[in-house]
């Protein structure tokens, strides 16, 4: 069936994802100050470094776990964007974090000293110097490849195809590396002298190091200047390669337990963790940012009625404890659905905007609240208030609303509110039900008495000792400004 769409299916080219998100000023300084503080440490290790430290054993299996769930971690939540997005990109990103992953495992499993003894025979000196160039390599190129990928073209939109990418990105990087792990045990004796005895050949210093030193620092250039808007992902990335361009570094000259190699093993931590911290950081704003989108009216950007619920239960516990009055207002359009009629929906929706905005600014206190109820109808909660407070409120927000002019001439056409007010001096003495059916009441009869005109409800006491009496207040009475000050009707 044409336009059939199945359950689940997403329009992905409306998705936004951390990828698209352009840095922030804050975030260029961040990534800048990260990027000298690098540069600088590795200077100071190259320059004085090579002075022996104290032989920590655990250090390398601690560093090697912290690179391992990093990555991993990293390419979980690259990989969960892609499965919502479909960008290849994303996809590549994942994959070389994958990769590089299951690669530092396999690097620790045959590293000298860890699991195997600290003197290992020249074909296993040679594997495992093998993998760590394989895994240091492999990982700017992925990098590169996903920053020459377009974003307009370079994405998938049939779901059965995200779905097999997703799986074939999650499982290729493990039986990869036990590919490469068994091909370079089979073949050790035929690969070129890397290292013997413990010692780098000069192969691996003047040809193989500074390989790996420009493709991570062309992966830098690339993410930099490539991507035509210079989003969070790309400069943490760029921080990411810079990092493992100074690591491939501080190989080249450092022995093992000295400062310049323990300064190379915390770079490498860097190169891990810094999109992993980035995406975190991005998830903790994306709750925030869901949190404040459930609590929002998407078309009056006023609190929704799930919002309004949950303030209203926390203030009337406060003012109940603190003994205070409480005020509870029903604001609604007066003919909205005439006004809809006559001018379209477009203008109805920015009808309820303005009618929401000028609402609003009608109250100044931090626990003041209005909320959008449904359709045109609005409501306000006023806490620690009178009811003088209360009516000049609600009768700032009528007048406000009249001023605005909305609709045709003559003036009885124009759009203007009902306002029901209830009101409780002692907000032990009422139930939270009362108030809306009180404030209810009071929307009707002023809809009743005219509309465009604020009136306070009947409430009672349901909650005294003795007996039930209303409460020290007229009910009924009207306020419709006519002058400078309302006059009761």
């Amino acid at each position: 069936m044409e336009g059939y769409r199945p359950a689940g299916w997403l329009p992905v080219k409306a998705t936004m994802g951390f990828e698209d998100v352009p840095a922030s000023p804050t975030q260029r300084y961040a990534a800048l100050f990260m990027a000298a503080l690098l540069v600088i440490s590795t200077c100071s290790a190259l320059l004085t470094g090579n002075v022996a430290g104290p032989e920590i054993k655990p250090f390398i299996p601690i560093t090697v776990t912290t690179w391992l769930l990093a990555d991993l971690l990293t390419a979980f939540l690259l990989l969960a964007q892609f499965y919502v997005n479909g960008r290849i990109m994303i996809a590549l990103l994942a994959l070389a974090y994958a990769f590089s992953g299951s690669m530092s495992v396999a690097y620790v499993g045959v590293f000298p000293g860890v699991f195997q003894p600290p003197n290992l025979p020249l074909a296993a000196q040679q594997v495992s110097v093998s993998l760590w160039l394989l895994w240091h390599s492999t990982f700017p190129l992925l990098v590169i490849a996903a920053s020459f990928n377009d974003a307009k073209v370079g994405r998938l939109v049939s779901r059965r195809a995200i779905e097999l990418v997703t799986l074939l990105a999650a499982v290729a990087p493990a039986v990869g590396t036990v590919l490469v792990v068994a091909f370079l045990l089979t073949f050790s004796r035929a690969l070129p002298l890397l290292v013997a005895d413990g010692t780098f050949q000069p192969f691996f210093r003047t040809v193989a190091i500074p390989a790996v030193v420009a493709l991570n620092g062309l992966a830098s250039v690339v993410l930099l200047l490539r991507r035509r808007r210079f989003t969070a992902l790309s400069l943490w990335l760029a921080v990411a390669t810079l990092a493992a361009a100074l690591d491939a570094m501080l190989n080249l000259s450092a022995a093992r337990y000295t400062y310049a190699w323990d300064v190379g093993k915390v770079i490498a931590v860097v190169t891990a963790c810094t999109v992993l911290l980035a995406m975190l950081s991005d998830v903790v704003a994306l709750y925030g940012r869901l949190a404040r989108i459930a609590r929002l009216d998407p078309l009056t950007s006023l609190a929704n009625r799930r919002a309004f619920e949950e303030h209203f239960d926390v203030v009337m516990h406060s003012v109940r404890r603190g003994l205070r009055g409480v005020a509870l207002l029903m604001v609604d359009i007066d003919l909205f659905k005439r006004y809809n009629d006559s001018y379209g929906h477009a203008a109805g929706d920015d009808c309820l905007r303005r009618v929401a905005a000028t609402l609003a600014l009608g109250t100044g206190r931090s626990r003041d609240l209005v909320a959008r109820y449904g359709g045109e109808e609005f409501v306000v909660l006023l806490p620690d208030t009178t009811v003088l407070g209360a009516r000049e409120v609600a009768e700032k927000m009528r007048r406000g609303v009249e001023a605005l002019e909305l609709g045709s001439e003559p003036a009885q056409r124009r759009v203007t509110v009902s306002i029901g007010i209830a009101y409780a001096p002692d907000a032990r003495l009422v139930r939270d039900e009362e108030l809306f059916e009180s404030a209810d009441r009071a929307l009707y009869q002023a809809k009743d008495f005219g509309r465009n005109r604020v009136v306070l409800g009947n409430l009672v006491q349901s909650q005294a000792p003795d007996k039930v009496a209303p409460l020290p207040f007229p009910s009924g009475r009207t306020w419709k400004s006519t002058a400078s000050s309302p006059e009761v009707q």
